[in-house]
């Protein structure tokens, strides 16, 4: 079933696919930690994709078309959905244009946070320090914490290791390590935003396309499992709001931050239902089923990067993946 897909192919293909993916940057050949470059994929990269799936004879359709799918009794050709998360300035001036020449339906979820300058992009703060250093020692909340970093594997270990313990209390974390151990002052990191973020202007053309929709992605992108119930409520619903107020529009679709089980935690789902939103997308990793249409506020979606090769695009078509990360459940 791993293998060659012929088991695995009538049972976990699925109706379709939900694509992630983060930022559309061309490689420039610098150094970089995996958790921050695997998020990104060239423009020669996306049109690859797009381009595969078009020749196998799928259909890519907005979210709102796939609740009509999800609901629909017609057997119809299988579908991928293109989503992008967070909200950057690549988004318009790199991913726009391509998608915008092949006639491709793309939704970006937006953190607010990101056109109002108000998020810190820490972990390229934190990618930027490990590149610098052989040795990273600080002490957080009375511990002292040592690690390796003198070759990228320890670099990345390093990284995925301080990512946890920041994601652990963002609130806290944040502030400490951009103040203290990365001495960068606010001006520098609200400018850093600004340049990496799209504007609300970039937002408002966005808008005035039919290819394009505008999801809510949390005002701060801060982990909701981490945060109470008002606190999380107002995170999910605080973005959808602002994202109304300044763009004029109908805000159905939620992407939760991160995007795992552990980030998510289940009383969100909950929330995201009671919000009025059509469809949440996670980025627990699977197909899209029938029985999604009583999911909607968990749909689990395939992020992608500048990895990806024709054998992992067919593994996703075949249903090798979806087995391969889930076993036999379709809903997860």
């Amino acid at each position: 079933m791993k293998t060659n897909g012929i088991i695995s192919r009538p049972l976990f293909s699925g109706l379709g696919h939900i694509l992630c993916f983060h930022r559309v940057l061309n490689p420039d050949g610098r150094q970089r930690i995996w958790a921050n470059s695997g998020k990104e994929i060239s423009e020669k990269n996306l049109r690859y994709i797009i381009n595969f799936f078009l020749e196998k004879g799928y259909e890519f359709i907005s979210l709102d078309e796939l609740i009509v799918r999800l609901s629909s009794k017609k057997k119809m050709k299988k579908f991928v959905v293109v989503t992008f998360d967070d909200g950057y300035a690549d988004n318009y001036t790199h991913a726009y244009p391509l998608l915008k020449e092949i006639g491709i339906p793309f939704t970006v979820y937006v953190t607010t946070g990101m056109p109002d300058g108000e998020v810190v992009l820490w972990p390229y703060f934190l990618e930027d320090h490990l590149l610098q250093t052989t040795k990273f020692e600080f002490v957080f909340k009375d511990k002292e914490y040592e690690y390796k970093t003198g070759n990228l594997q320890e670099k990345e270990t390093a990284f995925n290791s301080i990512r946890e313990l920041i994601l652990q209390d963002e609130s806290s974390a944040v502030p400490f390590f951009m103040n203290t151990v990365f001495n960068v002052p606010p001006d520098k990191s609200i400018r850093f935003v600004k340049e990496q973020a799209l504007s609300w202007s970039q937002l408002e053309e966005l808008c005035k396309s039919d290819l394009v929709s505008i999801g809510a992605h949390g005002k701060k992108h801060l982990a909701l499992s981490t945060l109470n119930e008002t606190d999380a409520r107002e995170e999910i619903l605080g973005s959808k709001k602002r994202l109304e107020e300044k763009l004029q529009i109908d805000i159905n679709h939620f992407a939760y931050p991160y995007g795992t089980y552990n980030e998510i935690g289940i009383p969100a789902f909950k929330i995201v239902r009671e919000t009025g939103f059509k469809t949440a997308v996670t980025l627990l990793q699977g197909n899209i089923f029938k029985r999604h249409s009583f999911y909607t506020e968990r749909l689990p979606r395939i992020p992608l990067g500048n990895r990806i090769t024709s054998e992992n695009l067919e593994q996703i078509c075949s249903g090798v993946r979806h087995y391969s990360f889930n076993g036999c459940k379709k809903i997860i």
